[in-house]
């Protein structure tokens, strides 16, 4: 009688655990996920959940934080898939920020190299589900520096419209006054030499008209430019 219990109670143990080592044969994942995703995630018996990046580029940054809301602490740890493989196969591997029986958690990984890469749960309770939730965010900083330059250069041309607009509006300014300021002569009146004499532009000898404000003769005859003035 005692060998049927035996039997018993072995058969009803392998009928509770099947459904765990079923899982603990093939772990759940879930492949690509966005750039922010949510985690709300049950993760049975004896059984491995992963969240699976295809392809990331060395620099990128994992931000993961969650809480297990039901059932014990947990065991995470962040991997490349190479190093995934060997760790299902019961093989050394590296992984990186390795937490065991963790409740609470949170963390930012930067990528060391390109390629595919995991976020991992691990339940190795043999009787207890348990249930995660938190979030989990690529950044990529590639994309960020591409953000700010297309920015600084957007400010630039703003810039160079706007002083070109303000360039224009002066310039009709100026014509519509009858006068360009890269033309503009200083008045008779304000041209005076050194000693204080008022000199005029104008040769009365031969009609030239253009000549620096302090000339004494013309420099086409050479006449003086103000004969009343060296008397």
């Amino acid at each position: 009688m005692f060998v049927k219990r035996e039997v018993i109670t072995s058969v009803l143990l392998i009928i509770v655990m099947a459904p765990a080592l079923v899982q603990a044969a093939a772990p759940a994942q879930e492949n690509d996920i966005g750039p922010l995703a949510d985690l709300d995630i049950w993760v049975d018996q004896s059984s491995v959940y992963c969240y699976n990046w295809t392809q990331l580029d060395e620099g990128d940054v994992i931000y993961v934080e969650f809480e297990v809301t039901s059932g014990a602490g947990i065991t995470f740890f962040i991997c490349d898939a190479e190093n995934y493989d060997l760790w299902i196969n019961e093989q050394n591997a590296t992984a990186y920020r390795i937490q065991s029986g963790v409740g609470i958690y949170s963390t930012s990984f930067s990528v060391p190299s390109s390629g595919e890469w995991r976020l991992v749960f691990v339940n190795y309770d043999l009787l207890v589900r348990k249930h995660i939730e938190g979030t989990v965010e690529i950044q990529y900083p590639d994309s960020s520096l591409s953000m700010e330059l297309a920015l600084v250069v957007t400010c630039i041309i703003l810039f160079a419209i706007a002083g070109g607009a303000k360039s224009v509006s002066r310039y009709w300014k100026a014509r519509k006054m009858g006068m360009n300021e890269s033309e503009y002569v200083q008045p008779l009146s304000q041209q005076t030499d050194t000693s204080g004499w008022m000199r005029t532009n104008c040769c009365s000898t031969c009609g030239q008209s253009h000549h620096p404000p302090n000339a004494r003769v013309c420099s086409v005859c050479g006449a003086p430019l103000n004969p009343e003035q060296d008397r």
